[in-house]
């Protein structure tokens, strides 16, 4: 087969899609003819700019992305690619309409430019990856109330509107959510959620400090991850004697970055480490990791922690539900509010019986090795693009 993988993202984002799209190209590089196209930096900044007013993050360096993918071809859209009868733009067009397989997310940038590139030609069969929630709950700020006015409207179900696209989909919620509120034949969609590498993400013999309880919240510090929620139940454990057996551990950037940061001045059992690359080393100082998140696609760091054999507090959302088992691999808590009771029953009731938290962090790598290897999974999406093009 033939695959483009399309993100209008730059692979520097390494965000959840970006990690995605990497490995899996590096699993069908195999076996397959693939090729990586992406956006720039610039077209990212500009959109960014415009919707969030600031510029778009770049986690990771080139030099990491490449050196990463290897001997895997990858185009960068310029500027320049994008004027017609131009010999760039005619170069893409060819990559991308030769091609059997398109696999992209299913945001409108992303839908919007590939057709661009498709216009007037005979198109591949573009299968979306529903990375990002069609319809943001627990929304706040006016931007996420915009998008889910936007994703759920006649002009989105006009941009996914094409005989020959496809949906991939995380989530049986989110399955449903794109049948139902896009009219999408279920035949249409298909659910495979995110994989791991579980030989690079694997328990750690050192556990249980006496002296604290390391809890770690990485991801973007953003709305969509509740960084502002943690900081609420930091203080108001602060107020608490269980807070002194506590250290919180902040990994990433985003625009509330301004929050761990304030934190870790204000009590010195709080640390902001930023934007960590590999987080391995980070999981191996880690107790219990948090994710109180308003919602999900399929959060990398639920697969991770527990992979690690680290039990997770999570909220009751699609994708965070779907891979932590309450009262078994952690605690998946109702609403955001109960996150400052669900640490203490976990440090005071768990943590300190060894035997407990045993079993808790046996049946989290337990779980993902039964249910999200990354092996398993990148094979599971290869039946599926091969059933496509048969």
């Amino acid at each position: 087969m033939k695959i483009v993988f399309f993100d209008f993202s730059p692979l520097t984002f390494d965000g959840g899609f970006e990690k995605n799209i990497t490995n899996l190209a590096m699993f069908f590089a195999k076996k397959h003819d693939v090729k990586i196209m992406t956006g720039n930096q610039f077209m990212n900044n500009v959109l960014c700019l415009m919707l969030h007013g600031h510029k778009f993050e770049k986690r990771i360096t080139n030099q990491y992305v490449l050196k990463k993918i290897n001997k895997i071809k990858h185009f960068v859209i310029n500027t320049e690619n994008l004027f017609p009868f131009t010999k760039s733009y005619s170069n893409y067009k060819k990559i991308l309409s030769d091609s059997d397989i398109v696999y992209t997310k299913n945001e409108i940038p992303d839908i919007l430019l590939l057709k661009y590139f498709l216009l007037f030609k005979n198109k591949p069969i573009i299968v979306c990856g529903v990375h990002t929630p069609i319809k943001y709950t627990n929304s706040k700020s006016l931007t996420t109330k915009l998008h889910n006015f936007i994703y759920t409207s006649v002009f989105y179900k006009w941009v996914i509107k094409d005989v020959k696209i496809r949906f991939l989909t995380l989530t049986n919620t989110e399955r449903n959510f794109v049948n139902k509120t896009l009219n999408i034949s279920r035949k249409n969609i298909q659910i495979i959620p995110n994989g791991l590498d579980i030989d690079k993400y694997k328990p750690y013999k050192k556990r249980l400090n006496p002296n604290y309880v390391s809890i770690l919240f990485a991801g973007r510090m953003t709305e969509q991850k509740g960084v502002d929620i943690v900081e609420k139940t930091i203080n108001l454990l602060s107020k608490k004697e269980n807070f002194k057996k506590m250290e919180f551990v902040f990994a990433g950037k985003g625009e509330l970055e301004t929050i761990p940061k304030k934190l870790s001045k204000t009590y010195s059992n709080v640390k902001y480490l930023g934007h960590v690359t590999d987080m391995t080393s980070v999981y191996k100082k880690t107790d219990i990791a948090i994710a109180p998140s308003r919602w999900e696609g399929h959060p990398y760091i639920c697969l991770e922690a527990q992979s690690c054999g680290i039990p997770m507090i999570v909220t009751n959302i699609s994708g965070s539900k779907d891979i932590v088992i309450n009262n078994k691999t952690g605690f998946v808590i109702s609403n955001n509010t109960l996150l400052e009771k669900a640490l203490i029953k976990m440090v005071d009731k768990y943590f300190y019986d060894k035997k407990k938290y045993n079993s808790f962090s046996n049946n989290a790598r337990n779980n993902i090795l039964k249910n999200f290897s990354k092996q398993t999974i990148s094979t599971n999406i290869e039946n599926y693009f091969q059933k496509l093009v048969s």
